[in-house]
């Protein structure tokens, strides 16, 4: 699966695409802050400034709103990382991809592994692609702490310590409560919500202990919209 390289996403024309084109342009420091100080401090630029008062009145606007963006996208990043910079290396690092045999997992694989990115997947499903050298597959069921520990053992011993953890894997039985079971609403929680809790168990606290990693959590919509037949 190739990576999109086009400025649209392959979903069309969205919000995204158009605020990022504002924020590389109008609010970039970088274009806008240069604009400013030639209006400032030469001669011609003075001139002109004073010849188009509106003009200069809106480039200094944006200039301030170009740094207070910049500032706070720095503190912002800063904050989020406990204020330690942290740089990966892709060609040493391991991604960790729970429910990575197929769907939305197994296309995050396959773009990692084109990148020449070592890749764990762990999922109870086989593999539905022809996956490379650098993508190892360990069948595990990840509700079950024992046989997750056991498998998290095997891949720090064959693979590595992973130091990128996406919890992908996600499951809805596709009823609604009245025709649930105990074990439908169980085996939902402990896959969509508790299998969280035990893939952080194992592989955080070595990323603690190097101050070096991260855990990705993919979400769903459904968090935000009331679906039926979604437990």
């Amino acid at each position: 699966m190739p990576m999109h390289q086009g400025f649209l996403p392959r979903e069309g024309l969205t919000a995204d695409p158009i605020f990022r084109l504002i924020a590389r342009t109008a609010l970039n420091p970088a274009l806008v802050l240069p604009l400013l100080l030639l209006a400032r401090y030469t001669k011609k630029g003075g001139d002109l400034a004073v010849l188009h008062p509106t003009a200069f009145a809106r480039i200094k606007f944006l200039a301030y709103c170009a740094l207070t963006r910049w500032a706070s996208s720095w503190l912002s990043r800063r904050t989020l990382n406990n204020w330690v910079t942290d740089r990966y290396d892709w060609r040493r690092e391991i991604v960790l991809v729970t429910g990575g045999a197929g769907g939305i997992g197994g296309h995050v694989v396959q773009l990692l592994a084109e990148r020449g990115i070592t890749v764990v997947v762990l999922d109870i499903q086989d593999l539905t692609f022809a996956a490379g050298s650098n993508v190892h597959y360990f069948k595990c069921d990840i509700t079950s702490t024992e046989k997750l520990a056991a498998v998290s053992n095997e891949i720090r011993a064959k693979v590595g310590h992973p130091t990128v953890l996406i919890n992908n894997a996600g499951v809805a039985r596709g009823k609604t409560v009245f025709d649930s079971t105990e074990r439908d609403i169980r085996f939902t929680f402990d896959v969509n919500t508790l299998s969280h809790y035990w893939t952080a168990k194992e592989f955080l606290p070595n990323m603690a202990k190097n101050n070096h990693g991260m855990i990705v959590t993919v979400a769903s919509f459904a968090s935000y919209l009331c679906v039926p037949n979604m437990v």
